[in-house]
């Protein structure tokens, strides 16, 4: 004797009300997975947006940056090669007044030699005071030294304007460089500025 099974004892009505219940008790999960879904595709595109503006501000930064880098190290590379003239014109200026030392130098010394022989024809027209002639010509040699020594003079004079001037030139080299710092210290400054806006 065959059995039937279960479903062949239900009728179209019994099964209608199977699914009915069926789909009823799966429709609040179904509800709750497609909120699910819903909830996990948002916060995917809430960490794309906020990964996507981490990145631009990153790559934003670093092209600031780089261009403040650059302008800056051109304006360093400016400003090191101006002084680099400068600088290579106060050691022309130094050499020329180690020249001028130099001559006043050897002027003095002559001068001193002059002096000496001086001394010793004054020592000469003491001794010979009594002696006309010889007074005569130590005279005249006191004269050739005495103009020998104005010479010298005169020569030591022009040392001196020559060193004059080279001082003068190497202060205005000097108020130059400085001046020259000064504006490397203000481009400094200017191009780090905007780096204070940054929070690291």
């Amino acid at each position: 004797m065959n059995e039937k099974s279960p479903i062949e004892d239900l009728n179209a009505e019994d099964v209608s009300k199977v699914l009915q219940t069926i789909i009823a008790n799966n429709h609040e999960t179904m509800l709750a997975f497609n909120d699910a879904m819903s909830k996990r595709e948002a916060l995917s595109i809430r960490i794309g947006k906020r990964t996507t503006q981490i990145l631009r501000f990153g790559i934003m930064s670093i092209l600031l940056i780089s261009a403040l880098m650059f302008f800056l190290i051109q304006s360093l590379s400016k400003h090191i090669d101006t002084m680099a003239s400068n600088i290579t014109h106060i050691s022309a200026t130094m050499g020329n007044m180690d020249k001028s030392f130099s001559a006043v130098t050897q002027t003095l010394n002559h001068i001193d030699n002059t002096m000496g022989g001086l001394n010793s024809h004054i020592e000469a027209m003491r001794r010979d005071i009594h002696s006309v002639p010889q007074m005569t010509k130590t005279m005249q040699v006191l004269q050739e030294n005495v103009a020998d020594m104005d010479t010298s003079i005169v020569n030591m004079t022009g040392d001196m304007r020559a060193l004059n001037q080279n001082t003068s030139g190497i202060n205005q080299q000097f108020a130059i460089l400085i001046q020259q710092m000064r504006m490397m210290t203000h481009d400094v400054n200017r191009m780090s500025a905007p780096m204070k806006m940054f929070p690291f």
